[in-house]
């Protein structure tokens, strides 16, 4: 019996295609592969379309980076479904005692950053993590921050992603993982991923592409609500874009207080007001100015404060 292709199983396929093609410089027998790759599914016309838009658009990202600290970006195409958009290549990295390296980003700062696996990590702002790979695991500590992870496959070696007591296992997937307090987001945008806290290691959660969910450090998968939506909000991050959807006013302010050294503040009386909206990530009195006029607040300002007041 014919089992019929995912669509997610069909859009990596289509990467593997772009790739493919530009590196055969014409060669006429990936040529007719290709063609009859194509004739097999009436979906994946489409989907190569895609992947060739965006193996142009970060052609174009790379050719804005500096030779010195250029990654092939082309390398992690269509892995994010709507792609990266330039992404600052200035991590600073060094060797812990254990053999692991560290990367952090700067407030407002991103950075991506190719392994030693062949993996792809992209570091959001005011993030840290440390990365140790050994013969029989790949390991990423997250200590602050989040990331986003396009992992090489290796089933002989797990990657597992460390988020205080939150763990996240994957073997060639791509997924993001955002360390809050108490707690941690986990995104994925390919394949699937298994989840866990320390704290009841015997529990976990299975997460395929196009799911996310919030992991208390306390229970971990125990009563964890897996959703379906808002994965593209909640990447928006790698777009340079922060997108409200039904967020608090105070949540919505601190949200682009992770970005900026101008901090928006809120007073108390409206800080409940939900708004929806979408946003650059480094203009927060434009912000400020729009979220005012959706709670019927003005906004006062200095040089590091915008405050948002009835």
């Amino acid at each position: 019996m014919h089992v019929r292709e995912t669509a997610d199983a069909i859009n990596r396929d289509a990467a593997e295609w772009v790739v493919r093609v530009d590196r055969a410089c014409d060669d006429p027998a990936i040529a007719a592969e290709l063609a009859a790759w194509l004739a097999g599914d009436t979906r994946r016309q489409g989907a190569y379309l895609r992947a060739q838009a965006m193996w142009r658009h970060l052609d174009d990202v790379d050719e804005d980076v500096s030779e010195t600290r250029r990654v092939p970006a082309r390398r992690w195409i269509m892995t994010l479904g709507g792609g990266l958009a330039a992404a600052a290549m200035a991590g600073v990295f060094w060797l812990g005692g254990d053999g692991s390296r560290a990367y952090t980003t700067a407030l407002g700062e991103r950075t991506r950053t190719e392994l030693t696996d062949g993996s792809v990590m992209v570091l959001n702002t005011a993030s840290l993590s440390h990365v140790r790979m050994t013969p029989s695991r790949r390991l990423v500590d997250m200590e602050r921050g989040e990331a986003w992870f396009h992992v090489a496959k290796d089933r002989s070696r797990p990657f597992v992603v460390s988020a205080g007591p939150i763990r996240v296992e994957a073997v060639g997937t791509a997924f993001a993982v955002r360390r809050r307090n108490g707690a941690t987001d986990v995104t994925v945008t390919s394949g699937t991923v298994r989840a866990w806290s320390e704290a009841t290691p015997t529990r976990f959660i299975s997460l395929r592409a196009g799911h996310r969910v919030r992991l208390q450090d306390a229970t971990g998968a125990s009563n964890a609500a897996i959703r379906s939506d808002g994965v593209g909000q909640a990447l928006a991050w790698s777009r340079g874009e922060i997108v409200l959807d039904g967020m608090t006013l105070a949540e919505a302010a601190a949200e682009f207080n992770r970005y900026n050294r101008h901090q928006v503040t809120v007073e108390e009386s409206l800080a409940n007001r939900r708004l929806v909206g979408w946003f650059q990530a480094n203009d927060p009195e434009s912000f400020a100015r729009s979220a005012a006029t959706m709670v019927g607040g003005h906004t006062e300002q200095d040089e590091a404060t915008t405050r948002i007041v009835k």
